[in-house]
């Protein structure tokens, strides 16, 4: 199983039809389960209200209301079979197409809205079963811990019950039979001006010291009360979501001044915008006909710098660079990136997995 410091965490999407309902579906099944580092749900407890009789201390009822639940999945090992379920989850679409023999390509652009996208969540302590019906992913965050890459899931959902009342067992829940994670070693970040030649090594790699990738829809699950105790449907209420790319080079010349020089200049021109992709690159796929390995991509046809910092003394080319960029929607598609405007639809990210699922885990 997926354990963990004693626990189990497992997941599963809902059909679109059973959406933001009190009815969970069964994570006791294989693969539903995924390796965590740290689990982060909240306890979830929902408001009281104490009934006291006039004239009385402390005497009388008190009443379960609203629930509230928003917090982290916890900090989990990314690997090439399970990232792509939280990937398509926030994006709102997966697809699930045969790359090879034994290896599917799930494909997911970053959608105006994942609303209608659900899960359900379950986590074992070893001394009970919790049970969130229905939870939507609305962000995350891709970041090296401990030379590690690691996500952290984000999430809203409608209520945590304790005993869980579907998923009473989570015995056959287990992670995927590959246990292969994402490597900060194995990774080729790339990128060149967006209106620059399509991405190409190595003549548009940088190498870097650190990185993270992060999204988030801002919704929240507002406990606006409804007769059954449970907030309502969560929307894009919290405005436009916001994304962001973290850059840390050794030292300025691996940054490449060009960072500097091309955004230093005052105008109320818009900010100098770039493209860039991150690839992992696993082992190969058993079986697949090539064969063809296991892969993790993240894509951004539109990056802006927002903030650039060189902490520290001493010489400027041996102290760390950081780049913090700004993830946008482009009004036309790079080259190299065609899928980044379609039908008068700009897309801010795409993300590719390939590894041996061949489930599509985002509900159409």
């Amino acid at each position: 199983m997926g354990n963990t410091g004693g626990w189990t965490l497992a997941m599963k999407k809902k059909a679109t039809a059973s959406g933001w309902t009190n009815a969970a579906v069964s994570v006791n099944n294989a693969s539903d389960a995924f390796l965590a580092r740290s689990e982060g749900i909240p306890a979830g407890l929902p408001e009281g209200v104490e009934d006291f009789n006039i004239g009385q201390t402390a005497v009388g009822a008190e009443y379960w209301t609203n629930h509230n639940l928003e917090g982290s999945l916890g900090e989990l090992a990314a690997r090439y079979e399970g990232v792509e379920k939280f990937l398509a989850q926030v994006a709102g679409e997966d697809t699930a197409d045969v790359e090879a023999v034994t290896a599917y390509r799930h494909t997911a652009r970053m959608l105006f809205s994942n609303v209608g996208q659900f899960v359900t969540i379950a986590k074992d302590t070893g001394v009970s079963i919790s049970e969130v019906p229905a939870a939507r992913i609305t962000g995350y965050e891709l970041k090296l811990a401990d030379r590690m890459v690691t996500i952290a899931p984000n999430f809203v959902g409608n209520r945590l019950i304790n005993p869980a009342t579907v998923n009473t067992t989570l015995a056959a829940a287990t992670p995927p039979s590959s246990k292969l994670a994402l490597l900060f070693n194995s990774l080729v970040f790339r990128m060149n001006a967006q209106s620059g030649s399509a991405l190409a090594s190595p003549t548009d790699d940088l190498l870097m010291s650190d990185f993270g990738i992060s999204w988030d829809r801002r919704q929240t699950a507002t406990p606006v009360n409804r007769s059954d105790g449970t907030p309502d449907e969560p929307e894009s209420d919290g405005g436009a979501p916001e994304g962001t790319v973290r850059l840390v080079f050794p030292n300025l010349a691996a940054a490449h001044e060009v960072f500097l020089t091309s955004n230093l200049a005052v105008s109320v021109a818009e900010k100098t915008p770039y493209k860039a992709d991150f690839t992992f690159t696993g082992p190969d796929i058993t079986g697949s006909t090539g064969p063809v390995q296991f892969l993790g991509i993240w894509e951004f046809p539109k990056l802006v710098v927002r903030s650039f910092s060189s902490p520290g003394s001493g010489p400027l080319a041996k102290v760390p660079v950081t780049i913090e960029m700004g993830i946008l929607t482009p009004d036309t598609a790079p080259a190299g990136m065609t899928w980044a405007f379609a039908s008068g639809q700009g897309y801010p990210m795409r993300t590719q997995v390939l590894n041996e699922n061949t489930i599509v885990e985002a509900s159409a």
